[in-house]
């Protein structure tokens, strides 16, 4: 692995905020990134850094945006790259920023990346008393669409149960 990966990752970080770095460098990044095979921290560190903006329109105006694409699949499935350390990843750094809008009672009301990843985590642990005998249990999601159900998505999402979300209109015949 190259010891100065991390480092690289870093510094690309810092010129992306400052809005001054090029589609070139970012690429030698991404395919270092996969050469090298760094631990999945590291991964997951560049993946962060591609999330940001200002990467995302470099990219786009360089016009190497299936590339881009290419490398970062294949960085997102080297690394196992998941929901829940997206969403972890977020509260981390976005914190008290608003994650979701919605209305309740006519009333606009925010909800933090903090808040998700704090409701997610809690609604995994409820969650985790339906995991017997180290099977994954497969949580069937029949329900308006509401705040709650997104939590249970998002746990579902982060914590490796399997969800299968069951329309509403369902008969028992395709339940069954």
């Amino acid at each position: 692995m190259d010891p100065d990966l991390k480092i690289r990752i870093t510094d690309a970080y810092s010129s992306a905020e400052r809005d001054s770095t090029s589609s070139s460098g970012l690429m030698q990044l991404a395919e270092d990134c996969i050469a090298n095979n760094p631990d999945q921290e590291t991964m997951h560190e560049f993946l962060d850094l591609a999330h940001l903006t200002t990467v995302s329109k470099i990219i786009s105006e360089s016009g190497n945006t299936d590339i881009w694409l290419d490398h970062i699949v294949n960085i997102i499935k080297r690394s196992r790259f998941h929901v829940g350390y997206m969403l972890r990843q977020r509260a981390n750094r976005y914190k008290d920023k608003t994650a979701f809008n919605f209305l309740i009672d006519k009333k606009l009301k925010t909800l933090s990346f903090s808040a998700v990843w704090s409701n997610a985590i809690e609604t995994g642990k409820a969650l985790s008393v339906f995991q017997k005998n180290e099977e994954i249990p497969v949580i069937g999601l029949l329900t308006h669409n509401q705040l709650n159900s997104v939590f249970v998505d998002l746990a579902c999402l982060s914590f490796g149960f399997r969800v299968i979300p069951i329309p509403l209109n369902s008969t028992p015949e395709h339940i069954s």
